[in-house]
């Protein structure tokens, strides 16, 4: 599901799946490259790793785990690192991401919880018919 979202999103370039489903992925299940245009600047490309996890809960555990395994996967560097949950981020866990992301780290980490592919799933309905989402 997240993999058809991301190859058919313009900005998301070169998808590629990293592990299989279910299978131990280190903290990786895909990579794809965010391409961002400036008019002045001009574009410039980002690597994103995108964790996928069926859970109800993402803890802090959960999210600092994730963040040391980036450093398995460089080089190149991991510019992004995307949990996308069908639950929710505990309270501490959002916290820890909001510091490490206000931090002199340069890897940033985004949320995508339930409520944000819920989101960017009502923009695509054949996903949804696709996946048998509805009931």
């Amino acid at each position: 599901l997240v993999f058809n979202l991301i190859d058919h999103t313009k900005g998301y370039e070169n998808p590629k799946w990293l592990t299989h489903t279910n299978a131990p992925d280190r903290g990786r299940d895909l990579s794809v490259e965010r391409a961002l245009q400036d008019p002045l600047a001009g574009s410039r490309k980002l690597r994103v790793i995108l964790a996928c996890k069926h859970t109800d809960r993402v803890n802090v555990k959960t999210v600092s785990e994730l963040q040391a395994q980036m450093k398995l996967w460089e080089p190149p560097r991991v510019d992004e690192l995307i949990i996308v949950t069908t639950g929710r981020f505990t309270t501490d866990a959002i916290d820890w991401i909001e510091k490490h992301n206000r931090g002199s780290e340069a890897m940033r980490i985004e949320m995508w919880p339930n409520s944000h592919l819920e989101r960017l799933l009502a923009r695509r309905p054949e996903l949804i018919a696709e996946f048998k989402l509805r009931n």
